[in-house]
């Protein structure tokens, strides 16, 4: 966006405005934003001019959630969302109000933000079988052993997203917090399945596993709305549907050779294979109706990859249900129930 075609006032005339808006109105930035509060109020010709640009966007609403957006990085839902948190923001500067605080960017969005839903067509159902436990939590269950490690986790992933193109991220845990000793201790997890009957008193076992270098993060995304054709340029820009942790697999996502999977067939790459293991994997299988209302909005290589992948698949049926279930935690019947899974899929994307 060129500077004259910025809706905000004074954005060509005052570095201290574009300073303001791109920065400290940002998510990354908002940490800052107190300690500026002096600044923004001391009397210089850049403070006189931040403060009338905050009255004229106050009085005029010229800016859209779309211009935010490309602005920050950051989603707004509506129009009364970005002016009320605007609102919030003029008086923090200058009527000594508490500091404003971005709405949380991982809350849920309103209906009327996704649009109506896509004709004809409902998301894809996993199978309900009665030995599969649990399936939305997959063979384990596992959390973060705390909220830093979870935001460090969160925070490795989201900017991977963008820079890999790639809805559906994952990560070594060497990745996210370094190698050997680094990487244990940030997660814990146990078997969603009870290892051998019950004792005497009723309790069940379950296994535990070592999360060590080898355990991976994922994460799953949607495009927000309003980003370019060309795709998300940037975190703000990933609406986040869920974000988990998992024990070193059978079959690493981040390292399988394609070959292995059968899925070494022009068109297809590394993110088709972190698509299965993350967006149809059973922990996000509650989750995949996102991605439908959202899907077109993917990078176009992205998107191209995912439907030749899943064409594939249902064409050829390179993947048994026992390398599938390696891959994604969820268990089908045969190869024909797998087919027809995937074929709704397909379909569901609009391929």
């Amino acid at each position: 966006m060129s500077d004259a075609a910025v809706p905000v006032p004074g954005w060509a005339e005052s570095p201290q405005v574009r300073y303001f808006f791109t920065w400290l109105m940002s998510p990354s930035g908002m940490a800052e934003a107190a300690a500026y509060r002096a600044a923004a109020d001391d009397g210089t010709e850049g403070a006189t001019r931040l403060r009338a640009t905050l009255e004229r966007l106050l009085a005029e609403r010229p800016l859209s959630t779309t211009d935010w957006l490309r602005l920050t990085g950051y989603q707004f839902y509506g129009e009364d969302e970005l002016y009320g948190f605007l609102t919030e923001v003029f008086a923090h500067y200058y009527e000594g109000a508490a500091r404003p605080r971005l709405p949380d960017p991982d809350r849920w969005p309103p209906a009327e933000f996704w649009g109506p839903p896509l004709p004809g067509r409902e998301p894809p159902e996993l199978p309900e079988l009665c030995d599969q436990p649990l399936p939305w939590f997959g063979p384990w269950y596992a959390e973060y052993a705390s909220d830093r490690a979870s935001q460090r986790a969160a925070v490795a992933l989201r900017p991977a997203a963008v820079a890999g193109r790639d809805l559906a991220p994952v990560l070594r845990f060497e990745t996210v917090y370094g190698p050997g000793e680094a990487a244990l201790g940030q997660a814990t997890a146990r078997s969603v399945r009870p290892v051998g009957p019950p004792a005497a008193d009723g309790a069940f076992t379950f296994e535990s596993a070592v999360m060590d270098a080898g355990a991976l993060a994922f994460a799953v995304f949607g495009p927000a709305d309003g980003v370019p054709a060309a795709g998300p340029r940037r975190p703000g820009q990933l609406v986040s549907a869920l974000e988990w942790a998992a024990p070193r697999p059978v079959i690493d996502p981040t390292t399988v050779p394609l070959a292995e999977l059968g899925l070494d067939v022009p068109g297809v790459d590394r993110r088709f294979v972190h698509f299965c293991a993350g967006w149809l994997s059973a922990n996000a299988s509650d989750e995949f109706w996102e991605l439908g209302r959202s899907f077109h909005l993917a990078w176009p290589d992205y998107r191209a990859t995912v439907r030749t992948g899943l064409r594939h698949l249902v064409e050829h049926r390179p993947l048994d249900v026992d390398r599938w279930h390696d891959l994604t935690g969820v268990v089908f019947r045969d190869a024909h129930e797998l087919s027809h899974y995937l074929a709704d899929v397909r379909a569901y994307l609009g391929d």
